[in-house]
């Protein structure tokens, strides 16, 4: 009596989809992710904004707040001792140069007189956008 459970000998057995993929080693994988950071850093760009007039007490650093994050711009905002407000932000290069317009434009209290703004690259790299209270 045959075996119903075994197979015949010519018959080969189907691979998996698991079998033929190559085994990825897992240096590589955090290689990819290294260099795609790396590479997301170098495209981003920094700015960092002193803004003057008046832009203490009217609300500002929120409405800067709620601009970034609208636009998806990390970084911080805080007040001055000598009535300016400090910006330092990042993100891509035109999205940034429409920051500034929301900054230069600033809350319906405050009255912006000038803003002076260095480019860079980013150093540290920000996760969100916050105000510091110092």
């Amino acid at each position: 009596m045959r075996d119903l459970n075994s197979r015949p000998s010519r018959c080969k057995r189907a691979a998996l989809p698991t079998e033929l993929i190559a085994p990825i080693n897992v240096g590589h994988i955090v290689l990819f992710f290294y260099f795609l950071a790396i590479l997301y850093i170098s495209r981003m760009h920094e700015i960092h904004c002193y803004i003057s007039g008046l832009v203490q007490m009217v609300a500002y650093r929120a409405y800067a707040q709620d601009s970034a994050t609208y636009l998806g711009i990390a970084g911080w905002v805080r007040n001055l001792p000598d009535g300016r407000v400090e910006v330092q932000a990042q993100g891509d290069r035109e999205v940034l140069k429409e920051f500034i317009e929301y900054l230069n434009e600033g809350s319906l209290l405050s009255k912006v007189e000038s803003i002076e703004v260095d480019w860079g690259t980013a150093g540290e790299i920000y996760s969100d956008f916050s105000i510091k209270y110092e």
